[in-house]
C-alpha cells in the first residue's frame, strides 16, 4: 500500500514531532500552546509539501520539469548507442 520512502518519512516525521514536543515542553519550558504552534505549522508544511509534489510533473510552477531526465536519458542512449 506505502511506498517505503513514505512510510520512512512519515516514522520520521513522527518521531522529530515527538521529540520538538518532549523537548519544548519539558526541557525549554515554553508551554504546551507554543510548541503546539510550531509542530502544527510544520506538519502544515508537510502536508503541503507532499500534496504539491505527490505528481511533480503536473504542476510545472511548483513541480519538478522533466527537461533535466531527459536530457540525462539523451546522453545516456547517446553513450549506449556509442558504446554498441
Amino acid at each position: 500500500m506505502y511506498d517505503l520512502p513514505i512510510a520512512l518519512l512519515e516514522t520520521f516525521t513522527a518521531i522529530v514531532f515527538v521529540g520538538v514536543y518532549w523537548i519544548g515542553c519539558f526541557v525549554l519550558r515554553f508551554g504546551f500552546k507554543y510548541t503546539g504552534g510550531i509542530m502544527s505549522f510544520f506538519l502544515g508544511a508537510l502536508i503541503l509539501l507532499i500534496a504539491v509534489l505527490e505528481r511533480p510533473y503536473q504542476s510545472i510552477e511548483y513541480g519538478v520539469s522533466p527537461a533535466p531526465y531527459e536530457m540525462v536519458y539523451q546522453v545516456m542512449e547517446a553513450d549506449r548507442a556509442a558504446t554498441k
